[in-house]
């Protein structure tokens, strides 16, 4: 007895099938690219099936697009006693009637689930068009004859949040911030998706992952979503809640002996308007007594001078931007696909060896790619680092930022402080920075 597999699928929006789908592994797969009028995979199929088989269908219309292709199609498989099993049921369809009446009942739900294909196919098209996938525009767009259009009033909502998020890195701030300025309740979740979804910045992206570039005005620049994504990137290292604290070590510093991140902690002498600040564990130190504080201000000059130290060492160790072996992999890999889309398809199409569908698929393919790798060209560190280093090395550059200005350059460039106690008044930290691999701090 033999198992065989059978499907049909459109190119257009469906790929081949795993051979880990079907639940016992086939001798041998037949599959026909639609549309195939006379089914020549399936005809091959039906001259090679033997008594006692069993064939596996994805779906039951694979068989045949109307009613009087795929009767005689079953009818066949009852004559040669082969069994027809559909993914998703338990028992095999029944075969008994001679005329194959049985399955009629079938027949509906195979009508449901022709509509369905037919819709998914009038989507794969529209993507294969850069048109807009059905549906109502996201927030701060409207739908125009054949591209997203800005709805200024929304749109308006969608820019505050962005450039307050730029500002301070806090998605629950820019929410609040929204929600007072324009009188309008805003979630978290939605001010994180206005920063993270490709269609706020010029892309169009489907249901099926596959993503078409510049297809309309963006709301949030390409410089702007790469800055985003670098601080969401950072902000996820962080513990709970860190990303929106007011003081710049917050969620920075761990203790090496508790291995506890510390919080800051303020308080005021009696009859004293200055406040004093310091790091203490939190409660959930196991260590008896507890981790002592330590004073803020003191904790934060030492990170100044150790990152003025540090941090040059730490790029130069890099190279030249230019020479950065991820940079240099992506340009390679961008300039190979271009070359695919400017000169090997128009040959391919040109001399008839691919037909236009197949085009179109393939440079659907590439362009999206070719977003996936601008997204991470543009996250990696600047070209102009060695340039922005030669500022932030000197001491007197983070005397005068504000407190919210250093926690920016303080999460652009340190991954973690480790606070090594030896004493309650001897202390040290070590800094793992960006650019350093994370173990390298634990040694």
């Amino acid at each position: 007895m033999a198992i065989v597999a059978y499907y049909a699928l459109n190119p257009i929006w469906e790929t081949l099938v795993a051979p880990e789908t079907w639940p016992e592994s086939p001798d041998r797969v037949f599959c026909d690219l639609l549309p195939a009028p006379d089914r020549p995979q399936l005809q091959q199929l039906l001259t090679e099936l033997q008594p006692g088989d069993r064939l596996w269908l994805r779906q039951l219309h694979d068989l045949g697009d109307r009613l009087d292709a795929l009767l005689p199609v079953l009818r066949h498989c009852q004559q040669q006693s082969v069994q027809v099993q559909i993914l998703g049921l338990d028992e095999p369809l029944p075969l008994d009637s001679a005329a194959g009446l049985d399955l009629l009942p079938l027949w509906a739900e195979v009508q449901r689930s022709q509509q369905r294909d037919r819709l998914k196919a009038g989507h794969a098209k529209n993507r294969l068009q850069a048109l807009p996938p059905p549906g109502p525009a996201p927030f701060g767009y409207r739908r125009g004859k054949d591209r997203y259009a800005i709805d200024r009033a929304a749109a308006a909502l969608v820019r505050d949040g962005v450039a307050h998020f730029l500002i301070y890195g806090s998605l629950r701030g820019a929410a609040r911030y929204v929600t007072q300025k324009h009188q309008r309740a805003i979630a978290i979740t939605t001010v994180r998706r206005w920063l993270s979804h490709p269609a706020y910045r010029g892309d169009l992206v489907y249901g099926s992952g596959a993503i078409v570039a510049d297809t309309h005005p963006a709301l949030v620049s390409r410089e702007e979503a790469a800055q985003i994504d670098r601080i969401l990137r950072r902000n996820r290292r962080l513990p709970p809640k860190t990303a929106s604290a007011p003081r710049c070590l917050a969620g920075l510093v761990q203790c090496q002996t508790c291995q506890a991140h510390l919080v800051v902690g303020s308080t005021k002498p009696h009859r004293s308007d200055r406040e004093y600040l310091y790091l203490r564990s939190p409660a959930a130190c196991q260590q008896t007594p507890r981790c002592s504080a330590i004073a803020y201000d003191t904790c934060l000059q030492t990170v100044i001078q150790t990152i003025c130290q540090q941090l040059p060492i730490a790029v130069a160790a890099l190279g030249q931007p230019d020479q950065h072996p991820a940079k240099t992999a992506i340009a390679s890999r961008q300039a190979e696909l271009q070359r695919i889309l400017s000169v090997e398809l128009p040959d391919l199409e040109a001399r008839g060896i691919l037909n236009s569908e197949t085009v179109a698929i393939r440079r659907l393919q590439i362009q999206t790619e070719l977003v996936q790798l601008r997204d991470r060209q543009a996250q990696l560190s600047p070209v102009n680092l060695s340039e922005l280093v030669q500022a932030v090395a000197i001491p007197q550059f983070w005397q005068d930022l504000s407190e919210v200005e250093q926690r920016f350059f303080f999460r652009e460039f340190i991954r973690e402080i480790q606070l090594e106690r030896r004493s309650r008044q001897d202390w040290s930290l070590q800094l793992q920075l960006v650019f350093s691999p994370p173990e390298r701090s634990h040694e």
